[in-house]
């Protein structure tokens, strides 16, 4: 991957913001910051057959493929045997300012992604919605910059 076919951008650090409800589901709480993360992300250039492992929470985009060529992309996820996973869903039937939380198997989760609310699973419980103060607080340093990385990426 590379600039023109749509390469990934991460924020180093980004883990740590506490950013741990994510989902298509749920309004994002980076979305008035997007000009600063894009700013101060790093470009992952990746050549064929290598892999990138990340946190999930560490946040990360990719521009449009502008090329003429196919960008592939695969997500996996790796959890302790026994963990469930948490899936994360809102929409106007979801009381204010609360996020539906649903324990999921895999299977269950993919549908979930795609689909929305499941309608097989009951709902485990509800969290706080959290704020668009929390994620912009979270990458604006008081000056109003965003936070420079601690170290570059890789190895430690």
């Amino acid at each position: 991957m590379n600039e023109s076919n749509g390469t990934l951008h991460v924020l180093p650090g980004s883990h740590r913001f506490s950013n741990r409800i994510r989902s298509r589901h749920v309004p994002s709480v980076f979305d008035d910051v997007l000009p600063d993360i894009r700013e101060a992300s790093t470009r992952l250039d990746v050549k064929a057959g290598e892999l990138i492992v990340m946190v999930s929470g560490v946040i990360h985009w990719s521009p449009p493929n502008r090329s003429d060529s196919l960008r592939l992309a695969a997500h996996g996820i790796v959890t302790p045997p026994g963990v469930p996973l948490v899936f994360y869903f809102r929409d106007d039937d979801t009381p204010d300012d609360l996020v539906e939380c649903f324990e999921l198997d895999i299977d269950q989760c993919v549908r979930a992604i795609h689909h929305g609310r499941p309608s097989d699973v009951p709902l485990d419980h509800m969290e706080p919605l959290p704020t668009v103060e929390h994620g912009s607080s979270a990458v604006r340093a008081r000056d109003g910059n965003v936070r420079s990385p601690q170290r570059e990426l890789g190895p430690r």
